[in-house]
């Protein structure tokens, strides 16, 4: 373990994945959360682009997330009068399968390694 200690404010999705990334580089770390319950009420829909899609993958979650995640298959821009732009199929224009899922789902994704997998506290 690294002689100093990351202390990381908040639990959500960027919190916990903070948490795995200073994890995997052997970086103690302690994440502070006000709500007691990171499965709360409300919320919305976590789109995972291609940048989250390469850190997922290399903190080892991406192929739980896939089978845990709906995919995104098109992209449709809108202008503000309501008219179409452009429709883009997602998969060829990135190469990669990107995916959405709840905020309780995807937050399901990343705590749960975390917490079995403790290099920090939470």
């Amino acid at each position: 373990m690294s002689q100093f200690k990351v202390i990381i404010v908040g639990g959500g999705p960027t919190g916990l994945t903070a948490g795995h990334c200073l994890g995997k580089a052997g970086i103690d770390f302690e994440i502070l959360e006000a709500r007691p319950d990171l499965d709360f009420p409300g919320g919305t829909t976590v789109a995972i682009w291609s940048q989250n899609v390469r850190v997922l993958d290399q903190l080892g979650l991406m192929d739980e997330a896939y089978s845990m995640c709906a995919p995104i298959m098109d992209k449709l821009n809108i202008l503000p009068d309501g008219s179409k732009l452009a429709r883009n199929n997602l998969p060829s224009l990135t190469g990669i399968l990107l995916v959405q899922s709840p905020r309780a789902t995807f937050l399901a994704l990343i705590e749960v390694p975390l917490v079995l997998d403790m290099n920090g506290s939470m």
